[in-house]
Order: structure tokens, then sequence, then C-alpha cells
């Protein structure tokens, strides 16, 4: 009875395995065919729905994810490749927009901001780095340009106005920090040499 199919019949090439038994349910695809190489997975056994692709084809080792799973669509990225380590978020899940940065690759510790967001052109200085606690005024926003002080540095306090605008070349004394109150004529101006006394 070894090779009798299930209706009776005898079993014919198209039925049996390559050492020539027949083939069981186990060894059998969804049309009842015998599974043939592309229809197994590594370990012999034939693929079930959870290893086969939209396609029809068995998932390859391109298609799955660590675990050997089948890549689903929260694997995959926008051309149906899956997502590797490279695209994957510290925990583990696909990397999306808010993820990546500006060339598309998935932003690392260094164009994160404390919260774990990604670094957007707001929190970036001059080379697209994300900026640190040097870059950033007091409420945390970057230096702009009218912060920035002509070694690159940004404004403290005491390079600052009234106002808060960075002092320029016309609000310092000689030694090039911010005129104060000793050194401002009344209009607030700063005294130069022919307001001075000797």
């Amino acid at each position: 009875m070894s090779m009798t199919l299930n209706d009776g019949s005898v079993a014919n090439v198209h039925d049996r395995l390559k050492d020539g038994s027949v083939a069981n349910v186990h060894d059998r695809v969804n049309d009842d065919s015998v599974a043939d190489v592309h229809d197994r997975l590594n370990d012999g056994s034939v693929a079930n729905v959870h290893d086969i692709l939209n396609d029809g084809s068995v998932a390859n080792v391109h298609d799955r994810v660590n675990d050997g799973s089948v890549a689903n669509v929260h694997d995959r990225l926008n051309d149906g490749s899956v997502a590797n380590v490279h695209d994957r978020s510290n925990d583990g899940s696909v990397a999306n927009v808010h993820d990546r940065s500006n060339d598309g690759s998935v932003a690392n510790v260094h164009n994160r901001l404390k919260d774990g967001s990604v670094a957007n052109v707001y929190d970036r200085v001059n080379d697209d780095s994300v900026a640190d606690v040097h870059d950033r005024l007091n409420d945390g926003s970057v230096a702009n340009v009218h912060d920035i002080l002509n070694d690159g540095s940004v404004a403290n306090v005491y390079d600052r106005l009234n106002d808060g605008s960075v002092a320029n070349f016309h609000d310092r004394v000689n030694d090039g920090s911010v005129a104060n109150v000793h050194d401002r004529l009344n209009d607030g101006s700063v005294a130069n040499v022919h307001d001075r006394i000797i």
C-alpha cells in the first residue's frame, strides 16, 4: 500500500520523492502535487502559508528577518526589500521617515536629540551635526548667525546687550568686552577716545 495514493491509484513519477517513496501530505503543495526544490525550505520541509510571498514564491534568505520569519509590510523598505540592521531603529523596528536623516539613513545617536527624536533643520549647526550644549541658547534653540561671535562661539550673557542681542563692534570697548554703563555716553553709545577724559 505504500505505493498507492489516497484514491487507490498507483503513484507515478509525479507523486514520488527523490528516494522513490510516495509523497505524503507533508510533501505536497496546495495543488496536491509533490513539492519540488522551489517549494521547500532549507530544512527540506514544504513551505507553508507563512513562508510564501505575495507572488507565490517561497521566501528566501533575502525575504526573511532575523528570526527566520518572512518579512511583512512592517519589515520592508519602500523598494520592497527587507530592512537590515542599517535600516532599523534601536528597538529593531524599521526606521520610518521620522527616524531618518536628510540622506535617508537611519539617524544614529549623533543625529538624535535628548528625547530620542531625530534632529531636524532647526536643531542642526552649520556642518549639519546636531547642536550640542555649546551651540544652544538658554531656551534650548540652536544659536543662529545673530548669536554667534567672530570665533564661532555662542554669545553668552557677557556678550549681550540689555535687549538680548549680541554686542557688535559699535558696542565694544578696546578689549573686546561689551561696553557697560561706565563706558557709555548719555545717548547709550560707547565712548570713544574723543569722548574720554585723559
